[in-house]
C-alpha cells in the first residue's frame, strides 16, 4: 500500500515527464482479487527521486473485498485514500496532493508487490510481461526489452526501482 502511495507523489514529481508512460502502461495492471486472509500493514516508504528523499506513512488493508489504501505524511496529513474491489475504484485525494500526481500508479505497483503473478500476466496488454525469479525474489514488468519496473522483496523490506520515471522506492514493515 506504501508503495502505492509511494508512486503517486513520484509520478506528481515527474510531471509530464511521465505522460508517455502513464497512457501506455495499463493502470490497474489486473483486475481486484480476494485476500483469502484479511491482512493489515503500516509502513514507512521512503521515495528516492533526482537526489531527493522523500518519506511517507502508510497503512494498507488486503481482504476479500479488496484493498483499502490511506497514505499520510510523516507529520500526519492524509494525502489520500484508495479503495479498489470488486465494484469500485475510489480515490478520495487531499487539496494538499498535486493534480498531477497519479494514484493509479500507485495501485499498479501494489499490484505488483501483493497480486498473484497469473493474475497479472494475464491482464497484460500485448507487448507487455510480468517475470517472476524466486531465485532472488524479484519481479520485472517489461514492455518488450525494455523494464519498466522492478520490485525485490525481502524480510521486512521491498524496493521498487522505476528506471524511466527515474525513482526508487523502498517499503519497510512498521508492524502487521
Amino acid at each position: 500500500m506504501s508503495k502505492l502511495v509511494a508512486a503517486v507523489v513520484v509520478s506528481a514529481l515527474v510531471g509530464c515527464s511521465s505522460h508517455t508512460l502513464r497512457s501506455a502502461q495499463p493502470v490497474p495492471l489486473a483486475p481486484w482479487v480476494a485476500f483469502v486472509e484479511s491482512q493489515r500493514y503500516t509502513q514507512t516508504v521512503l521515495i528516492r527521486h533526482k537526489e531527493q528523499d522523500y518519506r511517507l506513512l502508510c497503512v494498507l488493508e488486503l481482504g476479500e473485498r479488496g484493498l483499502v489504501l490511506v497514505a499520510f505524511t510523516e507529520l500526519g496529513q492524509r494525502l489520500f485514500t484508495l479503495e479498489y474491489g470488486p465494484d469500485r475504484l475510489s480515490i478520495d485525494r487531499s487539496p494538499a496532493l498535486p493534480t498531477s500526481f497519479n494514484v493509479k500508479l500507485v495501485l499498479a505497483d501494489l499490484q505488483l508487490v501483493y497480486w498473484p503473478l497469473n493474475d497479472i500476466q494475464h491482464s497484460l496488454k500485448p507487448g507487455w510481461s510480468l517475470v517472476e525469479s524466486a531465485a532472488d525474489n524479484t519481479r520485472h514488468l517489461m514492455h518488450g526489452d525494455e523494464t519498466v519496473a522492478d520490485v525485490h522483496r525481502s524480510v521486512g523490506v521491498t524496493a521498487i526501482r522505476r528506471p524511466q520515471l527515474g525513482y526508487q522506492m523502498t517499503i519497510e514493515a512498521v508492524s502487521n
